[in-house]
């Protein structure tokens, strides 16, 4: 499983103030604050691909977008180099541009959120142990583009004698059956390790779900059931790949 730390709520640690209205709401649709400089400014969940020099330069968007981000934008978290990233991305349209944009199109980017991408081991044997931790579930999505199996989330979080802990996110597959309706579902297991951490207040994060990365083989046809620990007991959902 992937190691996360996470040492204060995502909001306020990764964006300014003026961003936490969109970052809390997930929102995709431009942020309306009338006629001022953030009247075009949009969220949307990416893949980014950095540069030689670990910016990034360029962004696909879950609904098809072809983003060319100007100036090129860099974070602590982008590290390698000419890699491609999962991203919550924030960029303003340029004025008398459509702000619902479709196709490609030049874009200034204002900040670039980290989504963690958890590694999905395969228990399907039952020989397996994972942790499954209680978290704070908000939401969950699928990608437009079936690429992604997304959650918002929060995790409890504190320090530990002056030091704050890393806690464990993963997905397991815990196998798959034949629906109702003929279709095929696969079973997921939403893993995390609390690690010790003290549990004093909340930290989002976003989590998004690798479809194309999975032990088994994966169609559009397809239906994925999750299945999540909060804190109110535990959740399951079903979704269409396609």
């Amino acid at each position: 499983m992937s190691k996360v730390s996470i040492s204060k709520p995502a909001v306020a640690c990764l964006f300014s103030a003026l961003l936490v209205a969109c970052l809390v709401a997930c929102c995709n649709d431009p942020y309306d604050t009338g006629d001022g400089s953030l009247s075009y400014m949009r969220a949307d969940f990416v893949e980014v691909s950095t540069n030689s020099s670990a910016e990034a330069v360029s962004a696909v968007s879950d609904d098809g977008k072809i983003l060319t981000l100007s100036p090129a934008i860099g974070a602590d978290w982008l590290t390698a180099k000419d890699s491609v990233y999962r991203a919550l991305l924030y960029y303003n349209v340029a004025e008398g541009m459509d702000a619902e944009l479709v196709g490609e199109a030049t874009v200034k980017p204002i900040a670039v959120g980290n989504v963690i991408v958890p590694n999905v081991i395969n228990a399907s044997s039952g020989n397996r142990v994972y942790p499954v931790d209680p978290v704070n579930l908000e939401s969950m999505w699928m990608s437009k583009n079936g690429r992604y199996l997304n959650l918002d989330i929060s995790v409890k979080v504190g320090a530990k004698d002056g030091k704050i802990g890393s806690q464990s996110i993963g997905v397991a597959y815990v196998g798959s059956y034949t629906g109702s309706d003929g279709s095929v579902v696969h079973r997921l297991v939403f893993a995390h390790g609390q690690n010790g951490v003290p549990e004093y207040y909340s930290s989002q994060a976003y989590v998004s779900i690798p479809l194309y990365r999975m032990p088994y083989a994966v169609t559009k046809a397809d239906r994925i059931e999750i299945t999540v620990n909060d804190y109110d007991g535990k959740v399951t959902k079903t979704f269409v790949v396609g």
